[in-house]
């Protein structure tokens, strides 16, 4: 891989990304999954959507006869949502420029674990892993956060369909210093990413949002806004899809007082990849949440919930390092 990549200028601004690096596998896909993510952004096509069951939605929702905006226009503004910055957090991390050689390295060698491949590949239930230490990398973004991006560009890349990814970069969110960064923007942004994609919007009923409900998600409830998240999934349970959720550098949420709200939300998904597992016993499940939270350094407390075998990868065991300087995702091509 070359390493030596310019970095994005303004990831921000389509005509500045630069989609080819000689040598960096998957990067030049980096425009045509930025669209994919736009389509996220879409407020036209979310706006369009006739409202479900009417008379609930008018006695609940904050939508006045005029404004015409839909139910989850709505629900994002009160999340305070905006997707450009997610698109811009992705791009940002799908740079691998300012990783070094043997942090890439170390990766090459994360990707071909059994572990990795396992999770990765695994399309019959839901799965979650967490993958940490052992890069002592101490920058914003880590070889970690670039597997984060790496992933979806390369579902992308073998024109996969049936599948949507949801990104959370704990390091970006809080050098911005202006956002509230802690468990309850993770699961914030989880739900304006999902209630802004126009090809998910259709499917969600929100009557259940009545004022109070949403008021308490202005005032940043994390119970409303995480129990939110919950009713979203579980409208899609009878699509079939893969729901890939990437959360990076969590130590950074598991200080001082931010730690209560973070063992919440992972005990919270512990118990949500618990109750999928028992619905999907005995046939083939439609809905699959994939959950990879990653960290270069180790975490403290989050660890503990992900208990089953194959489901934590200690970096800081076994050092071994691969002789290739790329990812190895080719389990996606088997």
């Amino acid at each position: 891989m070359n390493i030596k990549s310019k970095t994005l200028k303004n990831p921000v601004r389509a005509n500045d990304l630069n989609t080819y690096h000689s040598g960096d596998l998957g990067l030049y896909v980096l425009r045509t999954f930025k669209t994919f993510l736009n389509s996220a952004a879409s407020q036209s096509s979310a706006d369009s959507i006739p409202y479900r069951r009417k008379k609930a939605l008018k006695e609940n929702v904050l939508c006045t006869a005029n404004d015409g905006l839909s139910p989850a226009t709505v629900a994002t503004q009160y999340l305070l949502h905006d997707q450009s910055r997610v698109i811009q957090d992705f791009e940002d991390a799908a740079s691998p420029s300012n990783i070094d050689n043997e942090a890439m390295r170390q990766l090459s060698t994360l990707t071909r674990r059994e572990e990795f491949k396992t999770w990765l590949r695994e399309d019959g239930k839901a799965t979650k892993l967490l993958i940490h230490g052992g890069l002592d990398d101490t920058s914003t973004l880590s070889a970690l956060s670039y597997l984060c991006a790496r992933i979806p560009m390369e579902y992308l890349r073998k024109t996969r369909t049936g599948f949507i990814c949801l990104h959370y970069f704990c390091s970006l969110r809080r050098a911005r210093r202006e956002d509230p960064a802690d468990a309850f923007d993770i699961v914030r942004s989880l739900c304006g990413q999902l209630l802004a994609h126009a090809e998910l919007v259709s499917d969600f009923d929100l009557s259940f949002l009545d004022k109070k409900w949403l008021q308490r998600i202005r005032e940043q409830n994390f119970v409303k806004t995480y129990r939110l998240f919950l009713r979203l999934l579980k409208q899609l349970d009878g699509k079939k899809m893969i729901v890939f959720c990437f959360i990076d550098s969590i130590s950074l949420y598991e200080t001082g007082s931010l730690r209560h709200d973070t063992e919440r939300l992972f005990s919270s998904l512990e118990e949500y990849s618990r109750s999928q597992r028992r619905r999907q016993r005995g046939k083939r499940p439609k809905l699959i949440f994939k959950l990879l939270v990653t960290d270069a350094m180790a975490t403290g407390y989050v660890r503990k919930y992900f208990r089953r075998k194959g489901e934590m990868i200690d970096m800081d065991e076994g050092d071994e390092r691969g002789d290739n300087d790329d990812v190895d995702l080719d389990v996606l091509y088997g």
